[in-house]
């Protein structure tokens, strides 16, 4: 990296921190019954545009980024930011935790939410259900300079391991492609869309 003193140092990158992402993530299913919201929580293996070192890097998750958290104790939160725009999930208020997390699906990390009963919680399933709101993680690297890869040249950030650190419903995500693809509730599906872009999802 060439020295320049708008840029950060080594002391910087290698630094941990909790970063928020809500590329390419989508919501797959609103149980109304349960209080369960089923979402794409981190895709795989895609390049997306993100603002990292104070420049825009594209970032990818490697397959095997999340491998183990489904077998992590400490509680995941999630949170709902009702106002728009978000800037880092701020201003979000608490309105369940993660129950589980698959890190071994074929489009990403899919994670189930229990969204609790309180007012802000119906709001958020309402507003999920009605494709206003998106998901949003917030993720660290605990070890900068062995679990990720930096390409400087390209600007290319791989992230090889990562630790969720808790999960946001916004209303302005910097994807558009995100979208719900089902309801589910009281033992019926109610299909959202007519034709879906990604059947393996589906299948899940």
């Amino acid at each position: 990296m060439a020295e320049d003193s708008n840029k950060p140092n080594d002391d910087v990158l290698l630094t941990p921190s909790v970063e928020t992402r809500s590329e390419g993530v989508r919501i797959d299913g609103v149980d109304f019954g349960q209080r369960i919201i089923t979402v794409l929580a981190v895709p795989y293996e895609q390049s997306t545009p993100v603002p990292f070192l104070q420049e825009v890097w594209n970032e990818v998750f490697s397959r095997s980024a999340f491998n183990g958290i489904e077998s992590q104790t400490r509680k995941i939160p999630a949170s709902s930011v009702l106002e728009v725009p978000s800037a880092n999930h701020a201003g979000g208020r608490l309105v369940g935790r993660v129950i589980s997390s698959d890190p071994y699906g074929e489009a990403g990390l899919v994670s189930e939410v229990k969204i609790s009963r309180t007012d802000v919680g119906d709001d958020t399933l309402e507003l999920a259900a009605d494709e206003a709101l998106w998901p949003s993680i917030g993720f660290m690297v605990k070890n900068p300079r062995f679990d990720q890869e930096l390409d400087r040249y390209k600007k290319v950030r791989r992230v090889t391991r990562a630790f969720l650190d808790h999960l946001a419903f916004v209303g302005q995500p910097a994807y558009q492609g995100a979208k719900i693809l089902a309801m589910r509730g009281e033992g019926s599906i109610e299909s959202i869309q007519q034709a879906s872009s990604t059947p393996k999802m589906d299948e899940f």
